[in-house]
């Protein structure tokens, strides 16, 4: 998974590529982090970009051109909750989103792709500092952070001749759900960090998981090469 800095993106200047103007509503998609979370967050899909994968040549992809999805959101994380709330921000990652196929009726329906989370690209602090600094915001009440990341679909067959086969994503319609760790799990200091901050706020450690996004995944023209990850 490719790991991306903080950016704060003014939404009035960004422009979305022509094929998201789809019949679906992309935009605004929002989600309590958890039950009795503190945090709300909105996700704007911005842009969709496509790359294929030459060194793929496994079946059933011999001969096709296979590649990846990514998906440019701009995350909005508002703290609802009655006290201040201190997070990772370089911790913000997206794990592989969630594929899950649209019924007939439009409504969700199975999962048809899914990857184990990983936190690749991610890196633990040998040392943290007495209090937050620029890497640890604290969002008051009422308070918000505002982020780009990147979510990508891997494992894209674009051929319309091959058959469907399990654990490839085909062109279609799909509910993609964007999921975001906050703190590195691996980092064992997490709890007693938290005590130590705690006059400062409270550190949120759990994952932030959107609502479903309708998406459409084209077969593209003339697609760039993938970049190593």
């Amino acid at each position: 998974m490719r790991a991306r800095g903080s950016v704060v993106t003014p939404l009035l200047l960004v422009s979305l590529t022509p094929f998201l103007f789809l019949n679906v509503r992309l935009d605004g998609q929002e989600k309590p982090a958890g039950k009795g979370s503190p945090l709300k967050l909105t996700v704007t899909v911005l842009s969709q970009t496509y790359c294929v994968n030459r060194t793929i040549v496994d079946a059933p992809a011999r001969g096709a051109a296979v590649g990846e999805v990514s998906f440019d959101l701009h995350l909005r994380i508002q703290n609802v909750g009655d006290h201040a709330i201190i997070l990772c921000r370089k911790c913000i990652e997206c794990y592989c989103p969630d594929l899950f196929d649209i019924q007939a009726d439009g409504t969700q329906g199975g999962l048809g792709w899914g990857v184990i989370p990983d936190t690749f690209g991610v890196t633990v602090r040998a040392h943290h500092p007495k209090h937050p600094d620029s890497n640890d915001p604290i969002i008051p009440h009422e308070g918000a952070l505002e982020m780009d990341r990147l979510a990508v679909v891997d494992f894209v067959d674009f051929s319309r001749a091959h058959t469907p086969s399990k654990g490839w994503v085909y062109p279609g319609r799909y509910f993609l759900q964007a999921r975001f760790f906050t703190w590195d799990p691996a980092d064992p200091d997490a709890e007693a960090l938290a005590r130590r901050w705690k006059s400062y706020g409270e550190l949120y450690d759990q994952e932030i998981v959107t609502e479903p996004i309708a998406i459409q995944i084209e077969i593209p023209q003339a697609p760039v090469n993938c970049s190593a990850h």
